[in-house]
């Protein structure tokens, strides 16, 4: 018995089919994807929000103590007494 080879698949096929039965069951697998009408559209997933980051605030510094300014202090000359004066 005389086979022949598919050209596209490779295999044998024998003479009595006209066609690859291989091939041939392919192609009505995809005829038939085709002609079914897709489903309805699906919804788009929902987003996947982050965790707002915050940034960090600045570091504390410990409280100064207001300046202010020293008040001037008086100032008091005591005098030396002077030679030859009576005290």
């Amino acid at each position: 018995m005389f086979t022949w080879i598919c050209p596209q698949c490779g295999r044998e096929v024998p003479p009595s089919a006209a066609e690859c039965p291989s091939c041939a069951e392919t192609r009505a697998r995809a005829a038939q994807a085709a002609a079914q009408p897709p489903g309805p559209p699906q919804a788009p997933p929902q987003p996947q929000y982050a965790a707002p980051q915050f940034q960090a605030p600045p570091p504390q510094y410990p409280q100064q103590q207001q300046y202010q300014p020293q008040q001037p202090q008086p100032s008091y000359v005591i005098a030396e007494p002077k030679k030859g004066m009576p005290s």
